[in-house]
């Protein structure tokens, strides 16, 4: 027997992490599989592919290895589908700083100390922290 073609159903359910689910048929009330690379015409202010529950759709049914499945899914008249609630948006710019001018040399930035066995303290009784030898690259220097 052939499969109809484009059918209309409302999304029973719809895995966002695992981007698949069912949708219920309106002309024999089955349910078929829906995955989440089926959506067609998906929303654009979405960042992933997804279908909301209780959302009305149209769609191709095709055999799949397990069954009927969805393929070619839309929303009602082409336009694209909602997605679901719980998929995240997608970000409007991308980020991008401000632009930070060239880069300060590390001199400029950090005082340059010479080496002490115990900066600071001296003569106090009480020994201060002490430094590497080789505090700086030698191409800082």
């Amino acid at each position: 027997d052939a499969l109809p073609i484009f059918v209309t159903g409302i999304v029973k359910w719809f895995n966002v992490k695992n981007r698949y689910g069912f949708i219920t048929r309106n002309d024999n009330g089955k349910d078929v599989f829906v995955h989440h690379t089926a959506v067609a015409r998906n929303n654009p202010r979405k960042a992933y592919r997804s279908l909301g529950n209780g959302e009305t759709v149209e769609f191709d049914v095709v055999e799949g290895k397990i069954g009927p499945q969805a393929a070619d899914v839309t929303g009602p008249g082409g336009v694209a589908v909602q997605g679901s609630k719980l998929a995240p948006d997608r970000k409007r710019h991308r980020f991008c700083p401000q632009p930070r001018g060239s880069p300060q040399p590390y001199q400029n930035t950090y005082q340059m100390r010479p080496f002490t066995a115990y900066a600071s303290n001296r003569g106090t009784g009480r020994p201060g922290r002490l430094f590497r030898q080789n505090r700086y690259p030698s191409y800082w220097q």
